[in-house]
């Protein structure tokens, strides 16, 4: 099966017709997954500032066009001079290859704003980067909200593979509809997903039996969210 990146939702009888042979992450069959592509509009205004859930603490640099063969310890030595960082990330694949792209974190916007002034459309290690200021979307989700048939999946790794995600979908029973939160530009998970079930019982169960499983060594986050009202055709 693949799944579908798609801005609009779908159900899980509509994904599993319309698979396309082209599509960028491919899980197995036991699931079905969809993709929440964030639209321009969110997209620009998480861009802006720092996310309360965002998985990574600080404010952080998208890059892309990077050469494959830079690692994290490249990206630390690029931008170390700006300020000080959090975190910096490649972008991998399931067999462990740059996808070419990668983020960084700093502790201080200044710094981040800096960076992206002194190295966006810059030439390094041959190739032109593009850089741009990068924060994990803050799910709407979040906040005081009673049980529902909405579960909150949070705090997942931006370098996740696909078989670790599958591994954490397969385990609930129930499941209607999954969405991982993707970027829209590059597919690459944003760090959180919801997913939703038949019943409330079987979403606090999901909670139950997800709770205390880590991924990368972080502990996943897990909550209630608001259910997704479904459009009128």
């Amino acid at each position: 099966m693949y799944v579908l990146g798609f801005a609009t939702q779908f159900s899980v009888s509509q994904i599993s017709r319309a698979v396309l042979p082209a599509a960028a992450r491919a899980f197995s069959q036991t699931i079905r997954v969809a993709e929440e592509v964030a639209t321009p509009n969110t997209e620009d205004a998480a861009s802006q500032r720092p996310a309360a859930n965002d998985p990574e603490p600080g404010y952080g640099l998208f890059i892309r066009n990077m050469v494959f063969e830079a690692n994290e310890d490249h990206l630390r030595e690029a931008y170390e001079k700006y300020g000080e960082i959090t975190k910096a990330v490649v972008a991998r694949d399931a067999r462990g290859l740059s996808r070419g792209y990668g983020f960084v974190w700093f502790t201080a916007q200044d710094a981040m704003e800096k960076a992206v002034a002194g190295t966006n459309s810059s030439f390094w290690h041959g190739r032109r980067i593009q850089v741009s200021p990068r924060t994990a979307k803050a799910p709407k989700s979040q906040g005081a909200v009673g049980p529902t048939r909405s579960l909150y999946i949070g705090n997942i790794p931006y370098e996740t593979t696909d078989a670790e995600l599958n591994r954490i979908f397969r385990e609930l029973d129930n499941v209607t509809d999954v969405r991982v939160a993707v970027d829209r530009t590059t597919g690459w998970p944003r760090g959180f997903a919801h997913a939703d079930f038949t019943d409330v019982e079987s979403c606090q169960e999901a909670i139950n039996k997800l709770r205390g499983t880590t991924i990368g060594g972080r502990e996943l986050r897990l909550d209630f969210a608001s259910e997704v009202t479904k459009g009128k055709n």
